[in-house]
């Protein structure tokens, strides 16, 4: 019985070290993209339910409302189009490097342009134009 009860508490305190490496990302985020020598910069607001993720995006490229998943501190969005008959998917893979930034890839296709994706977390009474700035 003793044996039980000291892994039914390990694995508790496991799944809690699991549930703190993966931090929340609700809020707003400055998302800098780069493709070749093409780079934007925008403001998205990210809200996260569980696992899933909804993703606004106010101009520049990708400009819209995508949806995706957090796993952990992985977080994936997508965004498919369909522009004067032609399909276009935007994605969006990162991972958090801390609780305030996170860096991946952002791919398009059928284009098959790729680049580097980077975002800062903005705090909550920073303007978009303050967020924008942010280094």
């Amino acid at each position: 019985m003793k044996n039980i009860l000291i892994c039914l508490l390990l694995a508790s305190a496991s799944s809690l070290a699991v549930a703190a490496d993966a931090p929340s990302v609700n809020g707003k985020w400055q998302v800098r993209m780069t493709i070749g020598t093409y780079q934007t910069v925008q403001v998205c607001t990210l809200n996260q339910t569980g696992t899933d993720l909804s993703v606004r995006c106010a101009g520049g490229m990708g400009g819209g409302t995508f949806t995706g998943k957090v796993h952990g501190r992985k977080i994936s969005w997508a965004l498919s189009s369909n522009s004067t008959g032609n399909s276009m998917n935007q994605i969006y893979q990162a991972e958090l490097v801390s609780p305030t930034r996170f860096e991946g890839t952002v791919t398009i296709v059928p284009l098959g342009a790729a680049g580097d994706l980077s975002g800062i977390f903005c705090p909550d009474s920073t303007d978009d134009k303050a967020c924008r700035a942010l280094k």
